[in-house]
C-alpha cells in the first residue's frame, strides 16, 4: 500500500475516545429488523473479558435505542497478522512538522484464508493486540467501499485493539463497562457504513459533539428513519 494511499484510508477512520453510551432518545417498538455480527478474538485475547462482557453490554443498548435485534457468534483465532503503520503529528509547523509511527489493524492485515473461514454475517469486529505499538485510534471501521467481501457483497467491519489502558471494563461515558462504549461507537459505525451506501442511502448517523458517550451514540440511532428501516426490510445476509 503507497503513503498515498494509507493517507486518504487515515482520513477516513473514526476516532472513538470522545464517544460512548446508555440512555436518551425514544426506543422503537416497531418490527425488529435482525443484525447479525461476528466477533474475532485474535493474539490470545480473552474472549469473555474482552468480547463477551463488553460486546453483550454494547448490542443490548443499540437494541435499546434502535429496531436492530442482533444475533452474535464468537470466533477465536490464533494465526498471526500484520499492522499498517501511519505517521501520526506530535508537534511542529510546517517543514518543521514532526512525526511518529504509530498502528493499527484493518482487514488486508489478516490472511484471506481467515476472511474465508468466517461465516457470512451482516457485519465483523476483530479484537486483537498491539503490544508495545502505539495506537493511532482506539477503534477503526472503514466506508463500504472498503469492506469484506463474504456472500458476493462487501461487509461492514471494524477493529479494536484491547491491550489499551482505556479499553477497561469499568464503568465511563454512562456504560458499566469503557469497553462497551468503546464497542457501541464502532458498531454504530458499521451500522451507518451499511445505511450511507447504495442501495439505502441513508444520511449518516451523527449527534450533538460534546455529549456523553451514551447520549452521543442514542442521539445517533434516532438519526435512522422510518423510510431507512423499511429500505432494510428483512437485512438478510
Amino acid at each position: 500500500m503507497t503513503s498515498k494511499i494509507c493517507t486518504a484510508i487515515l482520513a477516513i477512520l473514526v476516532p472513538v475516545f470522545f464517544c460512548g453510551s446508555t440512555a436518551l432518545g425514544q426506543s422503537r417498538t416497531e418490527g425488529k429488523i435482525p443484525w447479525t455480527i461476528t466477533v474475532i478474538t485474535m493474539d490470545g485475547a480473552d474472549q469473555r473479558k474482552y468480547a463477551e462482557i463488553p460486546v453483550t453490554e454494547a448490542l443490548a443498548f443499540i437494541e435499546a435505542h434502535s429496531r436492530f435485534k442482533f444475533t452474535v457468534k464468537y470466533v477465536s483465532w490464533a494465526g498471526r497478522h500484520a499492522y499498517t503503520p501511519y505517521q501520526s503529528p506530535i508537534g511542529g509547523t510546517g517543514k518543521r512538522k514532526r512525526f511518529e509511527i504509530r498502528y493499527g489493524m484493518m482487514a488486508w492485515n489478516v490472511p484471506q484464508s481467515l476472511i474465508n473461514a468466517l461465516p457470512t454475517t451482516t457485519s465483523y469486529l476483530f479484537l486483537y493486540k498491539l503490544y508495545d505499538r502505539k495506537p493511532i485510534l482506539a477503534g477503526a471501521s472503514l466506508p463500504l467501499t472498503y469492506g469484506i467481501m463474504k456472500g458476493g457483497k462487501p461487509r461492514p467491519y471494524s477493529t479494536v485493539a484491547v491491550d489499551q489502558w482505556y479499553y477497561q471494563n469499568t464503568p465511563k461515558q454512562g456504560f458499566r463497562n469503557w469497553s462497551a462504549q468503546i464497542l457501541t461507537h464502532e458498531i454504530n459505525n458499521e451500522i451507518q457504513a451499511k445505511l450511507e451506501a447504495a442501495p439505502y442511502k441513508c444520511p449518516q448517523l451523527l449527534a450533538t459533539q460534546g455529549l456523553p458517550g451514551n447520549l452521543y451514540e442514542a442521539e445517533r440511532l434516532t438519526k435512522i428513519s422510518s423510510a431507512c428501516y423499511a429500505k432494510l426490510g428483512r437485512n438478510d445476509n
